[in-house]
């Protein structure tokens, strides 16, 4: 899953010391379970919006997880043994972002737990509370926002960074044939996939795992516009690119075609000369850029020569 940020918990200890020392060990890693291995919530997923003992989904109400045997919800283990007795239920469910233990009936506190994501009475009374969120609430309300499957399990972005890569071979298949149109769907295709992938990352979290895609379909995506003559859409594409990218070379330059071929010859010069002061000396930018000067001198010599020709004095 994708980092979504921190979430940090203020445990009430003098309430439930035993619930919350268990909670503690487990995000430490600091105990042996049976099976010899560390008790540790390092790994495992959230289950999203599924309660306990409920068959269906509960949406905007709970995030579940503490899974630390097979992170599907279907065990865990506490510091105690497999599970231990429910120790007081004074704390109720009345805020967003309290944590309480996840059990399967009295007395079966493990090592799973969630948050409850609005008020919600109806938890009183069967499920220990134990601590409040403090900061991070946001990053909850991220996760209970995170594409999952039917199970309420999150659909993790190696998944669609797959998907992604394949459509994109499809539309590198596509371009060697000289197929640009149909090339050009792929790469569209996939940045459809990778701006649904993005929509519940935060802005100011971490940067997607399919940055890279993304400039790399956005530059295939202006290499066919470039060739279907769509030269607007190649410089959004690649100012798309330079957004994430700057300096990047094959942006600079597939826009400065553009720019040459729409007769904006200035910009055309300045994208070439950012990538040729990047260190890219290269014969193919030298020479797209005596070619957009010789144009631009031509350019010139006849706009002059029209508007000297619009001064000249009528014929009596």
């Amino acid at each position: 899953m994708l980092a979504a940020g921190r979430i940090v918990i203020q445990l009430y200890k003098s309430v439930a010391p035993r619930t919350t020392e268990n909670f503690r060990c487990l995000c430490t890693g600091e105990k042996v379970g049976s099976n010899g291995l560390p008790l540790t919530y390092k790994g495992t997923e959230f289950h999203k919006g599924k309660l306990p003992q409920s068959t269906s989904l509960v949406p905007n109400l709970i995030i579940q997880g503490g899974d630390i045997h097979s992170s599907n919800g279907s065990g865990g283990e506490s510091i105690y043994g497999k599970t231990f007795p429910d120790e007081d239920f004074s704390v109720k469910h009345d805020l967003p972002g309290r944590v309480s233990m996840a059990n399967s009936g009295p007395h079966t506190n493990g090592s799973q737990f969630f948050f409850t994501l609005r008020q919600s009475p109806h938890l009183d009374g069967k499920y220990v509370a134990f601590g409040q969120v403090v900061a991070g609430l946001d990053v909850l309300f991220h996760v209970q926002n995170a594409k999952t499957d039917e199970d309420g399990h999150p659909i993790k972005g190696d998944g669609v960074k797959k998907a992604v890569e394949g459509i994109k071979k499809a539309g590198n298949s596509f371009f060697q044939k000289k197929d640009y149109l149909k090339a050009d769907e792929k790469y569209k295709k996939a940045l459809r996939y990778i701006d649904k992938f993005e929509e519940n990352i935060p802005l100011g979290r971490k940067a997607s795992p399919l940055s890279d895609d993304r400039i790399s379909c956005l530059l295939n995506h202006g290499a066919c516009c470039l060739h279907i003559q769509k030269y607007n859409l190649v410089i959004a594409a690649c100012s798309e690119v330079l957004q994430l990218e700057p300096g990047n070379t094959k942006a600079l330059y597939r826009r400065a075609k553009a720019f040459h071929a729409i007769q904006e010859y200035e910009k055309s010069i300045v994208d070439l000369q950012k990538a040729m002061r990047a260190g890219n000396q290269t014969s193919e930018l030298g020479n797209l850029l005596k070619a957009v000067r010789r144009d631009y001198s031509q350019h010139q010599a006849n706009m002059s020569k029209k508007f000297a020709k619009m001064f000249q004095p009528s014929s009596p």
